[in-house]
């Protein structure tokens, strides 16, 4: 027999708990076999014994077989939850099951969480500094004994970018210090069967996800601690896909079906391989080329650069979307909005590659409904291709691919208002832009020099050029750092 100890974990119930246990047990059963089958009870029991010694022991029979139980341990499913970690060298990892949460030092081996559990989903709830945690093993279950084998793995952050021309993905080490990227090994990188157009990675690290011009698929990649890339799958989508975007939980994925005017649905297994939803597309507009999750799980919006609108989406418990009560909003003739970003899903911004505008919603949190700030919109540089949020929602970066800038503006109450020094200079034909998960530094792909520059971010938005590297194949068209 086991019971439950104070560290939340079970042990032998010890022989002296047991033998009460039982006997308790025993000394209440005669009376009870005797009210119902007299003839049963041995005729050599003897008969001088107080008329209220075995009632008063069969009523307080549940009361002390109770207490019993409770004091050697039984009754109890919990179990302690613990596991290893490898790689940590920085603060800040918080790791998550239910509602109980575990803070990791630096340069920890091991964790444990403070109380017992059943079933169990371990997950990072919190990033450490400069680092990506994932966990790789034993992530869930449902104890039946102590657990110790959830492994969390720690790594410093990887950047990847896709190449339209050379048809490859790429990848880097990023420097803790200076964000400057290092070309990774042969591992690193990958060839693709069609020209890549963007990618999108899971908030842990571990899982890539690659869609292509030309070719209905959204590739799979699981990402090792060393940056390798192995294939997972391709999984069929409507149409050749611009864009995508991962819910915030990792459980699904949305991509815009660019030739089909609508917008694909899929759900994430635990090994990261993609499986359609039913159904497998939703309406969206015309040329649908970005979309974006809000935070909280509630909407998921789209631009649709062919008939310059916005279309929103409620997300449900399945993760299908439908459409908004109000699901479609007309922008200005022309406008062909391309890049979309949500902040602290309070906010909604959208850049316009046909007016050099960017415009700026508040997000309804009750009907997702979209609403223009005042002012609406600030400008931009020209053809406005990209847009990256600071994960505070204080700072917006555009990336014009015409003339060749980043544009820079500090947000307050949503609204977005240019920096003293508006831009700053890129390569040629900049496309793509990712921040950092630290929100430390930023990069820029550039199609027409296949160049990455990378930016420190100051304390007050602004950006300063810290290098420019060699992407590694020829026209970048995406790029990802986590």
């Amino acid at each position: 027999m086991q019971a439950l100890t104070g560290q939340g974990h079970m042990s032998v119930l010890p022989g002296p708990c047991l033998f009460f246990s039982v006997l308790v047990l025993f000394l209440a059963l005669p009376d009870r076999c005797s009210r119902h089958h007299p003839d049963h009870l041995p005729q050599t029991m003897p008969a001088q014994r107080s008329p209220l010694a075995r009632p008063a022991l069969f009523a307080l029979t549940p009361c002390l077989a109770a207490a019993l139980l409770s004091a050697c341990g039984g009754g109890s499913s919990d179990y302690s939850l613990s596991g290893t970690v490898s790689g940590l060298s920085s603060s800040g990892l918080v790791l998550a099951t239910g509602s109980q949460t575990v803070s990791v030092a630096s340069g920890a081996t091991s964790f444990t969480f403070p109380s017992g559990v059943g079933s169990y989903a371990v997950t990072v709830k919190s990033q450490p500094t400069v680092q990506t945690c994932a966990v790789t093993s034993g992530a869930s279950g449902t104890a039946s004994a102590n657990v110790s084998n959830v492994v969390v793995s720690c790594r410093a952050y990887l950047a990847y970018v896709t190449h339209g021309s050379s048809d490859t993905i790429n990848g880097f080490s990023v420097s803790s210090s200076t964000g400057t990227l290092t070309a990774l090994s042969s591992s690193g990188s990958a060839a693709t069967a069609y020209p890549p157009t963007n990618i999108v990675m899971s908030s842990d690290g571990s899982k890539a996800y690659v869609s292509f011009q030309d070719s209905p698929v959204i590739a799979s990649y699981s990402v090792a601690s060393s940056g390798a890339l192995t294939l997972l799958s391709n999984t069929a989508a409507v149409s050749e896909t611009r864009g995508m975007t991962l819910s915030v939980d990792g459980k699904y994925l949305y991509s815009t079906n660019y030739t089909d005017k609508s917008l694909g649905q899929f759900s994430v297994g635990s090994s990261g391989v993609l499986s359609t939803l039913y159904p497998t597309s939703v309406t969206a507009g015309s040329t649908p080329v970005s979309v974006v999750a809000t935070a909280d799980g509630k909407y998921v919006y789209a631009a649709n650069s062919g008939d310059s609108t916005l279309t929103g989406y409620s997300v449900g418990s399945g993760g299908n979307l439908s459409a908004l009560s109000t699901a479609s909003y007309s922008l200005s003739s022309a406008s062909a909005p391309r890049g979309l970003a949500t902040a602290n899903s309070q906010y909604l911004y959208t850049t316009l590659a046909g007016s050099a505008k960017l415009l700026a919603y508040s997000i309804d949190s009750s009907t997702g409904k979209l609403s223009a700030l005042s002012p609406a919109s600030v400008s931009t540089g020209t053809t406005p291709y990209a847009l990256a949020l600071r994960s505070d929602g204080r700072c917006a970066y555009v990336v014009n691919r015409s003339d060749n800038t980043v544009s820079q503006y500090i947000i307050s109450s949503g609204v977005p208002t240019a920096l003293a020094t508006a831009t700053v200079a890129t390569g040629s034909s900049p496309v793509a832009i990712a921040l950092s998960p630290d929100d430390r530094f930023a990069y820029v792909a550039n199609s027409g020099a296949s160049t990455v520059s990378v930016y420190s971010v100051g304390t007050s938005c602004d950006l300063s050029l810290v290098t420019n590297v060699a992407s590694g194949g020829s026209a970048p068209t995406g790029i990802v750092v986590r």
